[in-house]
């Protein structure tokens, strides 16, 4: 396995998808969406894994066949996925942290975070768990930028682990050992 190649070929799949999520995410606040909103929150978890699931198929898929000679074993598939899904997660983290420092009004957040919270009053939530959302919610608003940019990257990377391990198992192709050279 080339590595120059193979960095290049995952790179550009974390950079396309590190691309689609600053799209979505501009979208979203064009849109005032509510991102907290509880309906909204299980879509874009369901849409993002999707979207990851679909991009390090793809990918990784194409460098198998193109690159590999059509031959991948799981680790490699899995190496791949996980550097793409780094890459987004560099790409992400550098956004969120222009986005939340210099562009999005200080309420934007809180905004959206007492917007949520009367969700959860609706749905008669104990006064504990609304309590410790809040909590949980303030902690992280109250994060450094530094902080909130290594949060971002770890959500993103460690989704991205989980996803690598299921498609990896989709992605890779032993050589049968009757195959030619």
């Amino acid at each position: 396995m080339n590595i120059k190649t193979f960095l290049f070929s995952s790179s550009k799949i974390g950079i396309i998808l590190g691309i689609i999520t600053i799209i979505y995410s501009v979208l979203l606040y064009i849109l005032d969406v509510n991102i907290f909103n509880i309906s909204f929150s299980i879509i874009n978890v369901l849409l993002a894994l999707f979207l990851i699931s679909f991009l390090f198929f793809v990918g990784g898929k194409r460098y198998r066949n193109n690159i590999m000679k059509g031959y991948m074993n799981y680790g490699q598939a899995f190496l791949y996925c996980i550097f793409a899904g780094a890459i987004a997660g560099i790409i992400s983290s550098l956004y969120n942290y222009v986005f939340y420092e210099f562009i999005v009004s200080p309420d934007y957040i809180s905004n959206m975070i007492n917007s949520y919270m009367l969700d959860l009053e609706r749905l008669k939530v104990p006064q504990e768990t609304l309590d410790n959302t809040y909590k949980t919610f303030q902690e992280q608003k109250n994060l450094q930028p530094y902080e909130r940019g290594l949060y971002d990257f770890v959500s993103v990377f460690l989704g991205s682990a989980i996803v690598s391990l299921i498609v990896s198992i989709f992605i890779k192709r032993k050589k049968h050992i009757f195959d030619k050279q």
